[in-house]
């Protein structure tokens, strides 16, 4: 349990989900410096600012008596708030949520803790910039073993003024003023895997290319092409599923991901598969499942933590027919095997290289 307080009034916070790495703490120095300077009166606290990349709810805790507009990037930072404004017992009336391809209501403060993906910085910076008032400035925390040149042009190319903060515990805030005419700059990539082209929103896994453990899953996965029920799990673009589809079309699939983004992505590129933004399979029936495909998330912005993962890969047991399978691609560093023989009574590796390694188990 981590406390805090915020102008006198104290606050618990709880990572969701929760991690038996005690090294991996819900509140950043970053975000703790943001939080001092408004308390502080260094920096302006107006009502309904815009809030980016709170993961676990600790701006939003404590500026809830501002109503701030919450912009979640998944799902589970949604239950996060909800749990941890429970715990405080808040009333969950005061969590305001924007989503991030949506219109946010007019503010004059944005706060942010600046993402890994830039791409994601630049999405979410457009976002406040239409929603700021012309006097308005965005606020972005960041670690400085986390800048990088790249951080000041997306800012520039937004914002006339852009300035940087002395550092503190090895944090700088990153302030914003000026907004820049935009030209309506579309916010989408294509990207290429032989003849097909996909579609995704900034800030979405692999950026500019199909990614490397990807293709090598594509290449050596096995394709069974009876009917049956195929689930892309942590589906980003949805390229698993389109790209076995094309294999074994009698399947039909649906696609889950904890990322909003991914979702929307899919959705572009398989507009006829059912897709949900969630952190969870609650929604699946059990012994449903045929296949499920993965390429399992270990990254979470500047965080490696598998336990999601396995989480996910436990969960799925239940979910899948008699004979059913999953198939997934992951790092070989990464040891999955090993979890996953304390869950499934067999894991064969299917192909493996240097980096990676194809995996597939039966119940």
């Amino acid at each position: 349990m981590f406390q805090f307080e915020f102008r006198g009034r104290p606050f618990k916070l709880q990572r969701y989900p929760q991690t038996s790495n005690r090294s991996l703490v819900p509140v950043s120095a970053a975000q703790a410096y943001l939080l001092r300077l408004l308390e502080e009166g260094e920096l302006p606290l107006t009502d309904h600012p815009l809030i980016y990349n709170d993961r676990f709810g600790a701006w939003a805790l404590a500026l809830s008596g501002w109503q701030p507009q919450l912009v979640p990037n998944y799902a589970s930072q949604k239950k996060a708030w909800t749990k941890n404004f429970l715990l405080n017992g808040l009333d969950l009336d005061q969590l305001d949520y924007c989503l991030p391809l949506e219109q946010a209501k007019a503010c004059s403060q944005a706060l942010m803790l600046v993402p890994k993906s830039m791409d994601l910085f630049e999405l979410q910076l457009q976002q406040a910039h239409q929603a700021l008032k012309e006097d308005g400035a965005v606020h972005a925390a960041f670690m400085t073993r986390h800048f990088t040149p790249s951080m000041l042009q997306v800012a520039q190319k937004y914002f006339e003024q852009v300035e940087q903060s002395r550092a503190w515990k090895k944090a700088r805030i990153l302030s914003m003023r000026g907004k820049k005419p935009l030209a309506g700059q579309s916010l989408i990539r294509s990207i290429y895997y032989e003849s097909d082209s996909y579609q995704q929103y900034y800030g979405v896994f692999s950026a500019r290319q199909v990614d490397k453990g990807s293709r090598f899953f594509i290449e050596n996965w096995l394709v069974q092409e009876e009917e049956g029920q195929l689930l892309d799990l942590a589906c980003g673009n949805g390229i698993l599923a389109h790209q076995y589809l094309k294999r074994a079309p009698k399947m039909q699939a649906q696609l889950t991901d904890d990322a909003y983004l991914a979702i929307a992505s899919s959705q572009l590129n398989l507009p006829d598969a059912s897709a949900v933004w969630t952190d969870d399979l609650s929604h699946i029936p059990a012994g449903s499942l045929d296949l499920v495909l993965s390429n399992p998330p270990f990254h979470f912005g500047h965080e490696n933590n598998i336990e999601v993962s396995l989480g996910l890969f436990q969960a799925v047991k239940p979910l899948l027919k008699p004979s059913g399978s999953m198939q997934i691609v992951a790092n070989r560093h990464l040891n999955y095997s090993s979890h996953l023989e304390r869950i499934y009574s067999r894991v064969d590796c299917l192909a493996q290289n240097l980096a990676f390694e194809v995996l597939r188990v039966e119940l």
